[in-house]
């Protein structure tokens, strides 16, 4: 195997990671719907635990990217690529730590009677964030606008159960705890989406240098 050949199946081997984190994110997302859904404590601290894996991960392909920038000190778009990975490795992380932050809202418990508001929440920042990650690694910059543009619909789902809980207090049809983990899991995952549609921001930075709204 040549020098060259053997720094591009290294670069493969990056996305390889990324899709395994990404993996990781996506099943400790689906694992935090069950427990919230369900009052399920004993998964929701799996997940928690868990989340230690993500930031393993995370540090591995930094070590990664930082071994070929090093070692084989690559120039334009080898350099854009890996730098473009470390920073989609980020956001991974990121939200890694919203799902946990959903789930440590369970470690006392409490069973959510209103917990069906986040479904549709749940369900579109899951199916976001599979898909712009998978766009990503096949650099096809169009199927990742397609799965950043979810964002919107996320962002509604956000303020539709702010508003339905407000109207939910009012009426004291809701016990205020509930009210404000239900919101705060809602920001988690509003704030996911938005991490999400980083790595499209990051994946058009790789394609053609331009670099807009990173959150």
């Amino acid at each position: 195997m040549t020098v060259r050949s053997n720094y591009e199946e290294e670069l493969r081997s990056l996305d390889v990671e990324l899709v395994k984190m990404g993996n990781r994110v996506e099943k400790a997302i689906k694992k935090a719907k069950e427990a919230f859904l369900n009052g399920d404590v004993k998964l929701a601290k799996e997940v928690v635990e868990k989340d230690t894996k993500i930031n393993a991960n995370e540090r591995e392909i930094e070590a990664l990217c930082f071994h070929l920038m090093l070692r084989e000190a690559p120039v334009a778009t080898d350099l854009r690529v890996i730098t473009t990975d470390l920073k989609v490795v980020t956001d991974l992380e990121r939200i890694g730590d919203q799902v946990a932050d959903i789930c440590e809202l369970l470690s006392e418990g409490r069973r959510y009677t209103k917990a069906d508001l986040l479904v549709p929440l749940f369900n579109t920042t899951q199916v976001m964030i599979h898909n712009v990650l998978y766009a990503y690694v096949g650099r096809d910059l169009d199927a990742a606008k397609i799965a950043a543009d979810m964002d919107d619909q996320v962002d509604t789902y956000y303020y539709d159960v702010k508003d339905k809980l407000i109207k939910e207090l009012k009426e004291n049809t809701i016990d205020v705890d509930e009210a404000i983990d239900l919101l705060m899991t809602a920001k988690h995952l509003e704030r996911a989406g938005d991490h999400a549609t980083n790595i499209y921001e990051w994946l058009e930075f790789m394609t053609n240098g331009k670099l807009e709204d990173v959150q």
